[in-house]
């Protein structure tokens, strides 16, 4: 008997753990809610620790370890009760992983807190769900990611990506574009490279303010085969990010094409939408499924202008427009 034994129960009794394709799962069921740690030793490397994460999908705990190099590991995993234990971590299981298929180099997993993974704070409380993936882990093989959310109230969210691959921290998030509707939010990400992304929403109920947002969840994306040629999206003021949804353009730099440029994009509660370049607005018609439309010829402003926005028209008073979106116009 461990000394949680009545909390969690491992999903097998296995306590040698072979690799598959170079990585091993270790899973607990869980009757009650615990913090846990990994920790990785091995007997002829120095710090492996970084080779294993941990995170609570649903009901499960779970553990991944992605060994360096072949051989034999040993895995400590620790927990903790923070009602009871304060901030002590208990020893409560080890396994021996055993890894005989592991090719190439393996970078370790981003230094990450032992709760960074899914649900922060008052996520639940504010009533979001996400939709898109169970567990936070997500492994990307064609270098995008759709990430939703399914919202019950009004939300004000923002987004944060970054990629952390080789000890870097790389701001990327010109290449998230965050779509919302009356009760979903998805981000969609580009994920130009190859390796490891930290991806985090902040937000808060649309009738709360405060200068500290806070992190509502987090995820860790591992791209398997990055997508060189990704462009960012378009610059997304604040309006946008609680009002919107973009069919097209969804690349962030217009250039001219023999064809005008076909503007198709949702407005939640916009009266008017209109494209401007420079001192020429085109009005977009809204169609009978709610989106506005419109094309608009980019290459007459080519050499000329330098940005394309979309603003739209909130309120009462017709003479105020926002900018919700803004494009760079190719010279």
């Amino acid at each position: 008997m461990t000394r949680y034994s009545s909390d969690l129960s491992p999903q097998s009794p296995n306590v040698v753990i072979p690799t598959k394709n170079g990585i091993a799962e270790v899973k607990f069921d869980l009757k009650n809610k615990l913090r846990f740690l990994g920790k990785l030793k091995s007997a002829s490397l120095p710090d492996v620790d970084r080779h294993v994460i941990h995170r609570i999908v649903d009901n499960e705990a779970v553990f991944t370890v992605r060994p360096p190099e072949n051989g034999e590991y040993g895995l400590e995993i620790y927990a903790n009760d923070k009602d009871k234990d304060g901030t002590t971590m208990h020893h409560i299981y080890q396994y021996l992983i055993v890894a005989r298929d592991v090719k190439g180099k393996v970078d370790p997993f981003p230094q990450l807190p032992s709760t960074f993974l899914g649900p922060q704070g008052n996520f639940n409380d504010f009533g979001m769900q996400i939709t898109s993936h169970k567990d936070p882990f997500i492994v990307s093989e064609k270098g995008s990611s759709v990430i939703a959310f399914k919202n019950t109230r009004p939300m004000k969210l923002m987004s944060q990506l970054t990629f952390v691959s080789g000890g870097g921290q790389e701001d990327l998030g010109s290449y998230v574009l965050q779509n919302t509707t009356e009760n979903s939010i998805s981000f969609h990400l580009e994920l130009p490279k190859n390796g490891s992304y930290k991806f985090t929403v902040f937000g808060l109920p649309a009738d709360q303010s405060s200068d500290n947002v806070p992190a509502l969840f987090n995820c860790l994306i591992e791209c398997l085969q990055g997508n060189a040629g990704a462009a960012p999206f378009p610059k997304q003021f604040s309006q946008w990010k609680s009002s919107g949804v973009l069919i097209s353009p969804t690349t962030g730099k217009l250039t001219g094409s023999p064809s005008p440029t076909k503007f198709d994009l949702k407005v939640i509660n916009a009266r008017d939408v209109a494209v401007v370049i420079g001192d020429a607005w085109t009005q977009l018609t809204k169609q009978s499924n709610g989106n506005w439309q419109g094309d608009v010829d980019i290459s007459e402003h080519l050499g000329k202008q330098t940005k394309c926005v979309i603003c739209a028209n909130m309120d009462d008073n017709e003479a105020t427009f926002s900018t919700i979106l803004e494009y760079a116009i190719a010279n």
